[in-house]
């Protein structure tokens, strides 16, 4: 019998009052067709309607009638996601928020344990940052700059709050901490969902949820569009990989079904979210025909398909 495919995980931090839990509370009340687990610090601070509650829900995990399951951390958390992990309907996504005092990194490392190594995979870190404060924060709080340097993505968020002067000393801090970094700037954590939640069991690759209003989708300061590269030929899975990793930081997200070449009887799995990628095994393709389908999301107008498709090209076995 065929190894589970792991279960991604993506870790959502960022400081007291960033945006975390409005964040969440979208994810558990949006029709994002999956079945998601979100693991919160504390019921008391997500907004579920108790007539949306399964009766049969214990004190620590209840389950919601859109397939989303919500827990709280009261205890150990490679305790809570083995026992999310049996179910009889396991998660096909876990969303954990982090303490506001913590480092993402520490918690990646709690997860990296040999029970879980086959079990889950961190998806990615998604760091939300109060527009308004985190300049005074950064000042007293020692964590504030690992918060975000250890983000895949970061949601600069409250932007509202703050003047076009003020939201250039954040934007200016933030490339002194974190060069690289991929941001996004947003009011109230309003994203498409589909840059985080844009993983799962993939049967096809679907960015309706980018397009269903047109081309694009409106974030404050940005319009997302989609490209997609298609192929049937076989990829090397090693020199992909390395392609993804030279990505302009334009592209936010990318996500789809590789053909690879040294393992042509399976299909695989990719994610990229800001800088981290997984590449993983999945099912065989069982009658389907193999080839690669992949989405990138970006800003429009900010990277260039000619030379992504260039990059991708490259990677074909011939």
């Amino acid at each position: 019998m065929a190894a589970p495919v792991p279960i991604p995980v993506t870790i959502i931090a960022g400081f007291l009052g960033a945006g975390k839990t409005t964040l969440l509370n979208r994810l558990l009340r949006a029709d994002h067709g999956r079945r998601l687990a979100v693991l919160v610090n504390d019921y008391g601070d997500v907004n579920i309607d108790t007539q949306l509650l399964d009766p049969a829900g214990d004190d620590e995990i209840i389950d919601l009638p859109n397939g989303c399951v919500c827990c709280t951390l009261a205890r150990d958390l490679v305790g809570v996601i083995w026992d999310l992990i049996k179910i009889e309907q396991p998660p096909e996504h876990i969303v954990l928020e982090a303490s506001g005092v913590s480092s993402p990194a520490d918690i990646v490392s709690i997860l990296d344990v040999p029970e879980l190594s086959s079990r889950i995979i961190v998806n990615s870190v998604i760091t939300l940052v109060d527009s308004e404060n985190i300049l005074k924060l950064a000042k007293a709080v020692m964590f504030a700059d690992k918060q975000i340097i250890s983000a895949d993505l970061l949601l600069v968020n409250k932007t509202d709050l703050v003047d076009e002067d003020e939201l250039t000393a954040v934007l200016d801090w933030i490339a002194e901490v974190a060069p690289d970094a991929r941001l996004i700037k947003t009011q109230y954590a309003q994203v498409p969902l589909e840059l985080i939640l844009g993983s799962g069991q993939i049967d096809h690759v679907n960015h309706a949820s980018l397009t269903e209003a047109g081309p694009t989708a409106r974030v404050e300061g940005h319009d997302f569009g989609t490209w997609t590269y298609t192929t049937d030929q076989p990829l090397s899975g090693t020199a992909l990989q390395i392609a993804m990793t030279t990505l302009p930081a334009a592209i936010i997200r990318a996500k789809g079904i590789v053909y690879i070449a040294g393992d042509p009887g399976r299909r695989y799995v990719l994610h990229l979210v800001g800088k981290r990628i997984a590449l993983t095994a999945d099912r065989e393709w069982a009658g389907s025909e193999p080839g690669t389908q992949l989405v990138f999301i970006g800003a429009v107008g900010t990277f260039d398909t000619a030379d992504l498709n260039a990059r991708l090209s490259a990677c074909v076995v011939s």
